[in-house]
C-alpha cells in the first residue's frame, strides 16, 4: 500500500518509489481534466520549465492518476513567516515568475476562455468586461503563489500545480499572483490571521514592484480575477 504524503481538493499524492510520486485523483474526477494536466505537464517539460518531470498516467482502484518526479525539499510557503527568509521568498517568487513569463505558447487556451469556463453564465457583467481586456501569448501559470513553488534540498526550484496554465498578457498572470498572494481570503479560524494578512499584503506590494509593473497596469484585471476566484471556490 502506498504511503499518503499530501492531500488536496482534487487528489491525493502518494509515494510511488524512491524518486517518484503518484498523484491520484478522487473517484469521479473527470478524465478530461486529468488529460489536461498531463498534456500541460508534457508541454512544460518540453519547454524546459522548472517543473517536476511527468512520467505518465496510471489507473488504480477506480482512480485516474499521474506519475511525477519526487521533489525532495520544502515548499516556499514554509518560509513565509520567517523574517530572516523574506528576501529569499520575494526574490524566488519574482525570478521564478519572470522565467515563466519569458515563454510564449500560442497553442494553449487563452486566459479569457479559462475564465469563461469557470464563470459560465453566472456573471454576465464580468464576461462583458472580459471581452474588453487585451489578448496575449505569454505563458501564464494561472495559479502562481508561494504554495506552488518547491525548493529542493540542493537549492533548486520546482514549480508545481499547472492545471490552470494558459496564454495571455503577462499583466494577467502578474495580477492573479498579486491577488492570490495578498488579497485572497483566509480561513476565519486561522491563528494570527491579522499578522499573516499584513505579511501577505507587504509581500504582494513588494512582488509587484520587483516585477516592474505598475498598479495601473494590473487594475483592469483585478476585479475579474477576484470574481473568477470566487466562482472557482464555489463551483
Amino acid at each position: 500500500m502506498m504511503k499518503l504524503i499530501a492531500k488536496g481538493n482534487t487528489a491525493e499524492v502518494f509515494e510511488y518509489c524512491e524518486d517518484k510520486v503518484c498523484k491520484l485523483f478522487y473517484p469521479g474526477y473527470p478524465l478530461e481534466s486529468v488529460n489536461v494536466e498531463f498534456n500541460n505537464a508534457k508541454l512544460l517539460n518540453n519547454m524546459k520549465i522548472s517543473v517536476p518531470m511527468c512520467y505518465g498516467q496510471i489507473y488504480i482502484d477506480n482512480r485516474h492518476g499521474l506519475i511525477y518526479e519526487k521533489v525532495k525539499g520544502r515548499n516556499l510557503i514554509d518560509y513565509f513567516t520567517d523574517p530572516s527568509s523574506y528576501n529569499m521568498v520575494i526574490l524566488t517568487l519574482v525570478n521564478t515568475h519572470k522565467e515563466i513569463l519569458e515563454h510564449e505558447c500560442s497553442s494553449l487556451q487563452s486566459y479569457k476562455d479559462f475564465i469563461r469556463s469557470i464563470i459560465k453564465d453566472r456573471d454576465m457583467v464580468i464576461l462583458k468586461a472580459l471581452d474588453d481586456l487585451p489578448d496575449g501569448n505569454a505563458l501564464c501559470h494561472g495559479d502562481f503563489h508561494p504554495g506552488n513553488i518547491m525548493i529542493n534540498n540542493d537549492g533548486g526550484i520546482k514549480i508545481i500545480d499547472f492545471m490552470n496554465i494558459c496564454r495571455g498578457p503577462k499583466e494577467y498572470d502578474i495580477a492573479r499572483t498579486y491577488y492570490l498572494v495578498g488579497y485572497s481570503s483566509l480561513p476565519d479560524d486561522m491563528d494570527n490571521i491579522d499578522a499573516i494578512q499584513a505579511i501577505r499584503r507587504t509581500l504582494a506590494e513588494d512582488y509587484l514592484g520587483k516585477m516592474a509593473i505598475g498598479k495601473e497596469d494590473i487594475t483592469p484585471f483585478l476585479s475579474i480575477i477576484e470574481r473568477c476566484h470566487f466562482y472557482e471556490m464555489s463551483p
